[in-house]
């Protein structure tokens, strides 16, 4: 049974994985601002331990995207778990990062939105969520940690696609449940990650979809 720690665990996604994970008999920890300090050094390096995969979704509910307040804990929470991981015998970090971390705007279904490109944030949200990514990526290359970043879609509680009138352009970024559910099964379970970083977008295949959702560790979304 392999050891999972989910923070964020009462967020949107959070409630989607928690209780899917848990029906997969992984055993789950779930952390969330109100029963957990992960901005404190001292608190994740004396607890959190011994992790097969942390799937880190925390960050202050109070920023949004389209915001340009953001809070440095969320930074701070990330050098956290990536600097301790090694010591504190992780093995495996899923970072929840976000399609925002590169702007989308003139992206067509031809010419989709690839990870392989230079990003270029589309608000201070965005630039969090890049920071997230490249300190992901040397903790890999000089420590060796696993490490996923997963630029997320459009996630919906109820699992609906919001229409134009509710939000332009979710239709073309939107992630099923189902799909989220079998990609963060895939990064729990891939044997290995080629160099140990991945970086995939989590969209589903939607009509007129915007971004290429390629990926080297074997994850098909079904939609």
């Amino acid at each position: 049974m392999k050891k999972v720690l989910v923070t964020g665990s009462k967020g949107t996604v959070g409630k989607i994985l928690v209780p899917y994970l848990e029906s997969l008999k992984y055993d789950v920890t779930g952390y969330d601002i109100h029963n957990s300090n992960i901005a404190d050094h001292e608190f994740v390096l004396n607890n959190i331990k011994n992790y097969d995969a942390i799937i880190h979704l925390d960050m202050d509910a109070k920023v949004g995207f389209s915001d340009e307040n953001y809070n440095p804990d969320d930074f701070t929470m990330v050098y956290n778990l990536l600097h301790t991981a090694t010591d504190n015998h992780n093995k495996r970090i899923i970072m929840f990062s976000s399609i925002h971390a590169d702007d989308f705007s003139l992206a067509t279904p031809k010419n989709q939105m690839s990870t392989t490109t230079v990003p270029t944030p589309d608000s201070p949200y965005g630039a969090y969520k890049i920071y997230m990514e490249a300190l992901s990526k040397y903790y890999s290359k000089n420590k060796g940690i696993e490490v996923i970043c997963i630029r997320l879609g459009g996630v919906t509680a109820d699992d609906r696609i919001l229409s134009d009138k509710e939000e332009a352009g979710f239709s073309k970024v939107y992630l099923s449940h189902e799909d989220l559910k079998s990609q963060v099964v895939t990064c729990i379970e891939k044997d290995s990650i080629i160099n140990n970083f991945e970086l995939l977008y989590g969209v589903s295949n939607n009509e007129g979809r915007l971004h290429d959702n390629s990926n080297s560790i074997g994850w098909k979304p079904k939609l």
